[in-house]
């Protein structure tokens, strides 16, 4: 049931864990204590034929315990939230902290080996003259916005590998346009 002043309400969990009955700082220790090891746990991914996986503390995500039992210390008079306060059962979800950069170097990591990038056309000049369009390609890259969601999802709550989504990758520079600037080759060329 009830809680009188600051401890938190009996039947208060976090992914499983029971904080209920306890004092802020100790609630925090407890979260810390039984969810260190499941927040280092390498995150499984897949990108397209890469299969790795990176590791959440060394990746910019980690749990914000203090922030998490706050806000199970907060009071609503939510009829949803004071019958759960009432029967003794409140899961909550951690708080997450999210360091960007962090996160996007390792997606960039994975990137390098999963990327195949579009490849460019190019314009090859003949010792003769002659002028040579290879015609470019698009490729397949990670969706680095999408991966970056997927994982922070994933974090805490996947047992399975993540499957980042890989997107079309276009050449910057278009087969048409590269063929109009033979006729540029060819002037620069007998000039």
């Amino acid at each position: 049931g009830l809680v009188a002043g600051d401890g938190i309400a009996r039947g208060t969990t976090v992914l499983g864990v029971d904080i209920g009955g306890q004092a802020p700082d100790q609630a925090a220790k407890t979260l810390r204590d039984a969810l260190a090891a499941r927040a280092k746990a390498p995150i499984a991914v897949t990108a397209g034929s890469v299969h790795t996986s990176i590791v959440p503390n060394q990746s910019g995500l980690t749990i914000d315990y203090p922030a998490t039992v706050a806000q199970a210390q907060t009071r609503s008079w939510n009829p949803v939230d004071l019958l759960a306060s009432l029967t003794g059962s409140r899961e909550l979800q951690p708080v997450l902290t999210v360091d960007q950069p962090t996160l996007d170097n390792a997606i960039a990591t994975i990137a390098a080996d999963a990327d195949h990038p579009a490849k460019e056309p190019t314009l090859t000049v003949a010792a003769d003259g002659s002028v040579t369009l290879t015609k470019g390609a698009s490729g397949t890259i990670i969706d680095k916005k999408a991966a970056s969601s997927a994982i922070t999802a994933a974090f805490l709550t996947s047992t399975g590998p993540i499957d980042l989504s890989m997107v079309t990758a276009e050449p910057l520079v278009t087969d048409a346009e590269a063929q109009k600037a033979i006729g540029l080759a060819k002037t620069a060329v007998s000039a």
